[in-house]
């Protein structure tokens, strides 16, 4: 798998207007497409970027975070189960979301939630759809077993940095500047 350079995604974040200020570039993890990622503590950043047709699920908790790039019109690897028609039935990177907060141990409250790109198309808020459904299967599961968690409302953000250690989402300054407009 292709991986960026510091030098890719600081022109990247550049670009679509970040403040590098407040970034350490050596600490972010890019999350592929058709792939997903999950932080540690040498790379607690996870980058997802050109979110197009495309969904952006993620989790984060304290010292935790996980974050899949799903293409729902592209099929490659392993991110969706599909029926004989062909149409996606099944989200695999939620069962990879559960076991990496299995693995994590996690105490604190689990915060999940899905973003979309910037050309959705139909197909896209299918997927959405069974996404939402799914992720309330998976905080049911984690209720049972005492891990606290909440589903987040969906964003539209075609790129997004996922901090762990700050249990938050840093979208680019320009996004911030429109967001703020659009509240006035």
């Amino acid at each position: 798998m292709f991986e960026y350079d510091i030098e890719t995604i600081s022109r990247i974040l550049k670009l679509e207007e970040f403040d590098l200020e407040e970034l350490n570039l050596n600490k972010i993890k890019r999350v592929p497409m058709h792939q997903y990622r999950t932080s540690s503590l040498e790379k607690p950043l996870l980058l997802i970027e050109n979110l197009q047709v495309c969904i952006g699920l993620y989790a984060y908790s304290k010292n935790f975070g996980f974050a899949a790039h799903l293409n729902p019109i592209v099929m490659r690897g392993d991110e969706f189960q599909c029926d004989t028609e062909k149409n996606i039935v099944y989200c695999n990177r939620i069962d990879d979301l559960f076991n990496a907060i299995i693995d994590a141990k996690i105490q604190e409250p689990v915060y999940i939630g899905i973003s979309v790109g910037f050309n959705p198309v139909e197909k896209t808020y299918q997927i959405v759809d069974m996404l939402d459904k799914s992720i309330d299967n998976l905080i049911s599961k984690l209720n049972i077993i005492g891990i606290e968690a909440t589903k987040l409302a969906l964003r539209e953000n075609h790129i997004f940095i996922l901090d762990s250690v700050n249990g938050q989402i840093i979208t680019p300054s320009n996004q911030n500047v429109k967001q703020a407009i659009k509240i006035k």
